[in-house]
């Protein structure tokens, strides 16, 4: 590709050729894209140089095109094709997409990943979908194009950032139903501190505890570290354990029966988590993540 040729083109040009090409009369193709005849006449004689042909002689019965001009004439319908979905994309269909979505989460939201698979598998196609765990520099991955959408809590929401709240989010305790603290509707910080916990690595509201204990002067024992949610599952069930959890927990699914959550102690209460969909404004006008956007809205929420 000459880039430079293309920069000295005025590529409107290819739009007279064709209407000239198809009216066979300048007066006439004038008229159709509304411009005067003077003015056909001199863009005709820009496309002659540009192309370095007469591209079109005069008789009786109006223009006839050269052989150049033919030859050329063939490659103008991809191309004005090509330009016209260019400027004038159709309606974003789902099942003829083939393009890859990349969406960070914390694995709570694991089922709606698979949600939004199984819809587009049922309609055809072949979209993508690649779920990656939130990192501390998700905001800079989805600025470079690396990430599609990320799902999180965000207090400050940077300026060239879409922000979609999905729900509110309430800090609980968890633990299994058989635990010894399992009847309990509250927590004691007695209770909260005398059992082991385990804590997911992501969530910034569970460090909010361990701040406000530390103003205490007491820490909790934290027995497990880990940045999948399945595992700190098995491990409330097969262990006395707790948990600070939020609740919902973001499975779009049935409620956890097999686990109790309790609220946290009066002195360690932290207020509702606004949960949000986030995107870069380089994406907003894209009608596939118009699409996947709504989708993932109407199942969260």
């Amino acid at each position: 590709m000459n880039i430079k040729s293309l920069a000295k083109s005025d590529l409107n040009l290819i739009v007279v050729f064709q209407v000239l090409m198809d009216e066979r009369n300048v007066t006439r193709a004038a008229e159709k894209i509304h411009i005067s005849q003077p003015a056909m006449s001199k863009a005709l004689n820009r496309l002659r140089e540009l192309f370095d042909d007469p591209l079109f002689t005069r008789t009786a019965y109006g223009i006839v095109p050269t052989p150049k001009a033919q030859e050329l004439y063939k490659h103008v319908p991809e191309v004005m094709g090509r330009i016209d979905r260019m400027i004038n994309p159709a309606d974003f269909e789902p099942h003829s997409y083939s393009g890859k979505f990349r969406i960070a989460c914390g694995d709570q939201v694991g089922n709606l990943v698979a949600r939004l698979f199984f819809e587009a598998h049922e309609l055809g196609g072949n979209m993508r979908f690649e779920q990656i765990s939130i990192q501390s520099n998700y905001i800079e991955e989805l600025r470079s194009g690396h990430l599609d959408f990320a799902i999180h809590t965000l207090n400050k929401v940077p300026e060239d950032f879409i922000a979609e709240s999905l729900r509110q989010v309430s800090v609980k305790v968890a633990m299994r139903k058989s635990h010894p603290l399992g009847g309990k509707k509250s927590l004691s910080i007695k209770d909260f501190i005398k059992y082991p916990h385990v804590r997911l690595t992501h969530p910034e509201g569970r460090r909010v505890v361990d701040l406000m204990l530390a103003a205490k002067n007491l820490r909790r024992n934290i027995l497990l570290v880990t940045e999948f949610s399945h595992i700190a599952r098995n491990a409330l069930l097969k262990t006395d354990c707790l948990q600070v959890v939020g609740e919902p927990l973001f499975e779009i699914s049935e409620p956890d029966n097999e686990l109790h959550l309790a609220d946290l102690p009066k002195a360690l209460w932290v207020s509702p988590v606004e949960v949000k969909l986030l995107q870069h404004l380089r994406t907003h006008h894209s009608n596939a993540h118009t699409w996947l956007k709504d989708r993932i809205l109407e199942l969260m929420r």
